[in-house]
């Protein structure tokens, strides 16, 4: 069935509109591909006050983050079918250097594809954007200067990027005068200009629609097009392998079947195994590290069955079993926003302020991760440089100090009121003795009120702990700050405590059991090898963690946790071979093909014989 598909939007190169009569908008372009935004459904939702039916005059979102939005669309390319896409769009008030750390997600995220490594969702196009808006009556259009337009003129309204100035601006072609500042587009009523009667042709004044619209992309940009992947890990539970197996005529026991829970387990054991499969090749062959892997970055994909196995194990449990036991769900990595490649260590402070819309990702913070919202205030720190040096040396404070992160050299010391950041102290050395940091750069002059910062770097030990934190939430599906799991893998690190044999605290030994029963398995061997592989995943130690030290690089910690995860997986599968249940399905299976190689030899013995009559 054709989706509702609404307005043509540019492929690059972006050429001007071909015409603009009545309420469309027809582009010439080079590329066979045509883009088509699905609107928002407004079916059943209506205004509670008035009782009447909702207008929905913008295109549907599929998610949202710090600096963009994922708009679910249509790509037809000639006369074939169509296939749904993601359209990854900037926000409208986004800055010009949150605008740079865009081009430099879409050139590594087209590198990243054209490896061709299976679990990363792919590009499909990137789109040269125009200033674009959805009208009311559901029809995407370019807005006119609502000034001109108002005296029957159809300027153009075109970019401008001044200097000094964060965001960019779009102001009229011509000499009227209009303009809108970037800066101004987030406050209500900024963009009502774009959206009126004057703006647009579908739509004149008087009209139902004529001030409802949605300003979707303020100056022109790019947009990213991606396969569609909709459900995202954080959204994975029992409920979505069951509702693959119904929609494909399997139907599971209750919940609470032990032999469907090892099923379940196995299927998420298969995901992680991909995801830490994929980490260890971004921090070894690519030199990546994305460190941005929480649960709304991780989509799932169930891969069908073949359609003559549905049809036999839709009649036999046993067969049913048998194919259950091969997974198919698998994950794909998105959004590189903030990802870093070995040579682009960029200050990440100024890049991500670490709280998502719609998503909480603190918990699956590392310490040094969570180090970055931390302020020590009225701190009076001394610096000994010599005038004109750019090295010298400070009295770390106890507070510091002591901190999760602690400090290590590699971190930036930035003063929180220094915004030019000339100030900024690179620590080139710590001794913990006499707590004296050694530094490079010009320190900062001393005020009243200090206050302070310390930037860990976020390197792939920062992955690595994000992979044990997501592990936790696949396997207990909880968030990490449910039930103090955070407390207690802090408590682990202060200890600390040694992961290359039994626990001999006898605090930590009770709550590693109890979170151990949060685990969904029956098998209570099992459960402990998961949390182990969390606990090493999570806690930073050189006895038995997968990192020694937050400050750890290359693929070593991923490959490591990759190859406990992989004998994890095959006591997995050894505990659902040895059902009864799955050795009469197996045995079942292996006589049905016997049975039909030897009708297909018979047959074909048969037909020679024929033959050479």
């Amino acid at each position: 069935m054709e989706p509702s598909l609404l307005d043509t939007i540019p492929v690059v190169p972006l050429l001007r509109p071909a015409s603009q009569q009545g309420r469309e908008i027809e582009f010439h372009l080079r590329s066979q591909a045509v883009y088509y935004f699905e609107r928002e459904d407004a079916s059943n939702r209506r205004n509670a006050d008035t009782n009447s039916p909702i207008q929905i005059s913008a295109p549907k979102k599929l998610g949202e983050g710090r600096f963009g939005r994922v708009f679910l669309a249509s790509q037809r390319v000639g006369g074939q079918k169509y296939r749904w896409v993601a359209i990854k769009i900037l926000h409208n008030r986004v800055t010009c250097a949150e605008e740079r750390l865009f081009y430099e997600e879409i050139e590594l995220h087209r590198k990243l594809t054209h490896t061709g490594w299976p679990y990363i969702v792919r590009i499909i196009d990137v789109l040269d954007l125009p200033t674009l808006a959805m009208c009311g009556c559901g029809k995407l259009y370019i807005p006119f200067c609502p000034s001109c337009h108002q005296q029957g003129r159809n300027s153009a309204l075109v970019r401008q990027d001044l200097p000094g100035r964060a965001c960019p601006s779009l102001v009229c072609a011509s000499t009227c005068g209009f303009g809108i500042d970037g800066a101004d587009i987030g406050t209500a009523g900024a963009d009502r200009p774009l959206l009126g009667p004057h703006a647009k042709l579908c739509c004149g004044p008087g009209t139902p629609h004529a001030t409802v619209g949605t300003l979707i992309n303020f100056v022109p940009r790019p947009a990213l097009v991606m396969e569609l992947c909709e459900t995202r890990l954080s959204d994975y539970r029992w409920s979505s392998l069951r509702r693959y197996c119904e929609e494909q005529g399997l139907y599971l026991q209750a919940n609470n079947d032990p032999f469907f829970e090892q099923l379940l387990a196995l299927d998420k054991m298969n995901i992680l195994l991909k995801l830490i499969e994929t980490v260890a090749w971004l921090h070894g062959v690519q030199q990546v590290v994305h460190r941005d892997l929480t649960p709304d970055n991780i989509m799932v994909r169930w891969q069908p069955w073949p359609e003559a196995q549905i049809k036999q194990a839709a009649h036999s449990p046993q067969l049913l079993y048998d194919l259950m036991l091969r997974p198919r769900s698998m994950p794909f990595l998105i959004d590189f926003g903030f990802a870093t490649q070995k040579d682009q260590r960029s200050s990440w402070y100024q890049e991500m302020d670490g709280q998502g819309p719609g998503f909480d990702k603190t918990p699956y913070y590392s310490p040094e991760a969570l180090a970055r919202f931390d302020q020590y205030r009225d701190k009076k720190i001394h610096f000994e440089q010599q005038p004109g040096s750019r090295v010298g040396r400070f009295l770390i404070p106890p507070e510091m100090l002591a901190a999760p992160a602690s400090v290590e050299a590699g971190d930036t010391l930035v003063a929180v009121w220094d915004e030019e950041r000339q100030h900024d102290l690179l620590i080139t050395a710590v001794e913990p003795a006499t707590r004296w940091a050694h530094y490079e750069g010009v320190a900062p002059p001393s005020l009243a009120e200090d206050a302070f910062r310390l930037i860990p770097p976020i390197g792939e030990a920062h992955d690595v702990f994000t992979l044990g934190a997501v592990a936790y939430h696949l396997f207990s599906e909880q968030h990490p700050t449910s039930n103090g799991i955070r407390a207690f893998i802090a408590l682990a690190q202060r200890r600390p405590v040694r992961l290359d044999q039994p626990l001999n605290d006898t605090t930590l030994r009770g709550l590693f059991h109890e979170f151990c029963k949060l685990i969904r398995h029956p098998n209570s061997e099992i459960r402990r090898d998961l949390m182990m592989l969390i606990l090493r995943a999570m806690v930073r130690t050189p006895q038995g963690g997968y990192c020694a030290s937050r400050t750890v690089e290359g693929p070593g910690p991923a490959l490591q946790m990759l190859e406990e995860a992989r004998r994890i997986y095959h006591c997995l599968q050894h505990c659902l071979l040895t059902q009864p249940a799955v050795q009469q399905g197996r045995r079942l299976a292996l006589v049905t093909s016997l049975s039909a190689a030897m009708v297909g030899a018979s047959a074909a013995l048969a037909a020679t014989h024929w033959l050479l009559r």
